[in-house]
């Protein structure tokens, strides 16, 4: 013990030592060499801290930010032993250099067991590569999220659309039929309105049930895709169209080659109502209505046509305009533009496409290719 203070309190002394020019034979060349290289790496060893707190001080949120600290004393304390290295060749305090020796080394150690704690979780840490890859997945995952809330807003739209079209009609029949119960004394005409009436009603009453489909896409939930007859829905179609219905409208259809597809029923349904309803609204006055529907399957693609012999859409005038929202092409006053956007807007919200060809005064067919995926993609 009494050497530790003895040894501490001659720590400048240098009465003990000579310098170390005079200790040995140091040649000029040897002796500034060794001087030039000490104070050149106490030099480094005196900048390379002060960019490392400077990094430190930038960057708030660094991991193992302690162990840069140890590594900032580390270097200083490492720096300032070449540095009494130097000045010993002139102030041979070598007790002085000892200590300082010591205080390297002690700090030196700290700084070995810091770096094997903090090892384990450095190298759990990812590289870069790894968190872009992260992030384009992020990203990719984003995007499909987005897409798919698109999708539903799409459908959610077309439905709504769907919905207020279809009671509409509803509601125009129902207004058409009174107004025919009225306007006859006849016990038996009456019975027969009131009959149309009641199935008239009944087919406003599933209208309103379908809405619960709209409640299923604004809760996240997709329509339900399942296989539906064409027979089926042409028929609950023909129910919609009770109050437009008449000798002088003749429906032909032929589902042989395609009898069913896997698609959300109420959007085949409306589909099928609104190009009904549009060949029989917008009919030849002078010739009885016909509707032809086929359906065939044509290299893995199910195509529905539609085609009609009434009043025909210049496709020169209105080519680009046919499926445009309150678009009209005729002067039908109960025809608001709706129902050819609204078709377009739900067979495209699923990943069909639909194109047209028509001729003034030659009818018109409509073409449906449909996506039958059960994703709308």
């Amino acid at each position: 013990m009494s050497e530790i203070t003895n040894f501490l309190s001659t720590l400048f002394d240098t009465s003990k030592w000579p310098a170390r020019w005079h200790c040995g034979e140091w040649t000029s060349f040897h002796g500034w060499l060794y001087i030039i290289s000490d104070i050149a790496i106490w030099a480094a060893y005196s900048v390379i801290p002060i960019l490392i707190v400077y990094f430190i001080t930038k960057r708030q949120e660094l991991p193992f930010k302690n162990v840069l600290w140890l590594f900032v004393l580390f270097i200083l304390t490492c720096g300032a032993t070449h540095l009494a290295d130097a000045v010993i060749f002139y102030v041979p305090f070598y007790q002085f250099s000892a200590l300082l020796l010591f205080i390297c080394a002690v700090i030196s150690w700290f700084t070995v067991f810091a770096m094997f704690r903090v090892l384990p979780m450095a190298l759990s840490l990812r590289a870069p590569s790894e968190y872009e890859k992260i992030l384009d997945d992020r990203t990719s995952e984003l995007n499909k999220i987005t897409n798919k809330l698109k999708k539903q807003n799409s459908q959610l739209l077309s439905f709504a659309h769907i919905t207020s079209h279809d009671l509409r009609s509803h509601v125009s029949s129902i207004h058409s039929l009174l107004a025919l119960h009225s306007a006859t004394s006849q016990v038996k005409e009456q019975k027969e309105y009131l009959e149309m009436l009641k199935n008239e009603a009944d087919n406003l009453m599933v209208s309103i049930t379908e809405m619960n489909d709209v409640i299923r896409i604004n809760e996240g939930e997709d329509l339900k895709w399942e296989l539906v007859s064409f027979d089926e829905m042409l028929i609950e179609a023909k129910k919609n169209l009770t109050g437009l219905l008449s000798e002088e409208v003749e429906i032909q259809s032929n589902f042989d080659d395609l009898t069913s597809i896997i698609y959300p029923r109420v959007y085949l349904k409306s589909i099928l109502f609104n190009l009904l309803s549009n060949a029989i609204k917008f009919r030849n006055p002078d010739a009885q209505c016909l509707i032809k529907l086929r359906t065939i399957e044509v290299a893995g693609q199910n195509i529905l046509t539609v085609t009609d012999n009434g009043l025909g859409i210049d496709m020169n005038k209105y080519g680009d305009k046919i499926f445009n929202k309150n678009k009209v092409f005729h002067g039908e006053k109960s025809n608001r533009g709706v129902g050819l956007y609204m078709i377009k807007n739900q067979i495209e919200s699923l990943g069909g496409s639909i194109s047209v060809s028509s001729e003034v005064g030659q009818g018109t067919k409509f073409t449906i290719i449909f996506n039958q995926n059960g994703n709308g993609i």
